[in-house]
């Protein structure tokens, strides 16, 4: 006897967590956030010290906005940041490569096998 089968329709592209824009949440919200406060400081110490209106404006625009573009997720879950995080910590492990080398002499003449 057959044994009846029933398809189910499952939905696609459902979100685990609350975003605000599509691939921001509150998490990169923050983290933004905190990177224009430094990138903030870090502009109005360049204005007290240089004079450089446009130039600190520049430097807060670029601090914000390349914060706010790497830490943006796209449709496969990932950023850039976490991205450069993952290969820092890929290089950082240490590499186990198991060979042999075999070496043999004839007529001197060393023969790497």
């Amino acid at each position: 006897m057959e044994e009846e089968q029933y398809q189910i329709q499952m939905p696609s592209d459902i979100k685990t967590r609350m975003e605000l824009i599509n691939g921001i949440g509150i998490k990169e919200l923050i983290t933004t956030g905190i990177a224009g406060g430094i990138s903030l400081l870090v502009a109005y110490l360049y204005f007290l010290i240089f004079g450089g209106y446009i130039i600190a404006v520049c430097v807060f625009a670029i601090g914000t906005g390349g914060t706010f573009v790497m830490v943006m997720k796209d449709k496969h879950n990932t950023s850039i940041a976490g991205m450069i995080g993952n290969i820092i910590n890929f290089y950082k492990k240490q590499k186990f490569y198991k060979y042999v080398v075999k070496e043999e002499q004839v007529n001197d003449i060393t023969i790497i096998k």
